[in-house]
């Protein structure tokens, strides 16, 4: 009985052994991933998704979206396969495709894992750590959506201090609109009519409101406008790394240096305080009134 049990146990040991010497495969993409290289140029690059300036553009609907983010994420480098990710317009994307050595540089060309109208490749040289490239769309008549970008690798870190920064331009929400008919008297008598574009719009309390770091009161909330209101509460997803679905909100905050949009989900991150804040704007929303002005675009 003894020689039985130590047989086993020596069969056991054997085949521990045998598991620890496996080789770890990883999952990206829902593609195996071995023999992992180039670790150094993992990370997030972030920067403007604009135009080329050298392109014949007049899509007015694409010119809405110049200055928004591009958040390219390089995630694994298998032999000379890349799995990488893309955030853009609200629209996330797995991509995969090739590295090679150019010189000094990098080079890549990923294809995007969706095929639809908005699908295409990126190709673009990384140097140290920024990538210049192109984006070319599978669609060549749609014509927006082919851009150029320059990335800097960036990482992301949480801070409750940071704000919308007051550059003098108008938060407008130009989603929501009202389009209002004046009557024009002239001199000789006749008469013309105009039409202007209302939109609603934020005050400047929304550069001086902090709800990541300061408790608000219902005395501090009761003159801002909803747009105000909307503003501040997102401050709040935007410092968490939010990625916004909205155009509104995408519009606001992604020409703003610190905001990286890089989750879909971050509400376990959110500080007692911050939900406190939350609850407390929501409930102002449902009540508090829209500021119309007249704007061009």
């Amino acid at each position: 009985m003894k020689n039985i049990l130590f047989l086993l146990l020596a069969i056991g040991l054997l085949s521990a052994c045998k598991e620890k010497k496996k080789p770890a495969i990883a999952t990206v993409n829902n593609a195996v991933v071995t023999n992992e290289k180039n670790q150094e140029l993992y990370g997030v690059y972030v920067g403007n998704f604009d135009v080329k300036p050298d392109d014949e553009y007049n899509d007015e609907y694409a010119d809405s979206k110049i200055g928004l983010k591009l958040v390219l994420l390089i995630k694994r480098i298998s032999g000379d396969t890349v799995y990488a990710q893309s955030k853009a317009f609200g629209r996330t994307s797995s991509l995969t495709g090739s590295i090679e050595k150019d010189g000094a540089n990098f080079a890549f060309a990923l294809n995007e894992e969706l095929k639809d109208e908005r699908g295409g490749t990126f190709i673009f040289k990384l140097e140290n750590d920024a990538i210049v490239g192109d984006f070319k769309p599978l669609d060549t008549n749609d014509t927006y959506s082919a851009r150029h970008f320059k990335l800097t690798k960036k990482r992301f870190e949480y801070n409750a201090k940071l704000m919308l920064v007051d550059d003098s331009s108008s938060y407008v929400d130009w989603s929501k609109n009202k389009m209002v008919r004046n009557i024009i008297k002239n001199d000789d008598g006749t008469i013309d009519t105009a039409e202007l574009n209302f939109s609603r719009s934020a005050s400047k309390d929304i550069f001086s409101v902090n709800a990541s770091t300061t408790a608000l009161t219902e005395a501090s909330l009761k003159n801002l406008r909803k747009l105000d209101l909307e503003i501040i509460r997102n401050t709040i997803f935007a410092r968490h790394g939010y990625a916004f679905q909205k155009e509104t909100f995408r519009s606001f905050f992604d020409p703003i240096d610190w905001y990286l949009p890089l989750y879909k989900d971050v509400n376990e991150q959110l500080t007692v305080l911050e939900k406190t804040n939350i609850s407390l704007l929501k409930r102002f929303e449902k009540y508090a009134e829209d500021n119309y002005d007249a704007f061009g675009r």
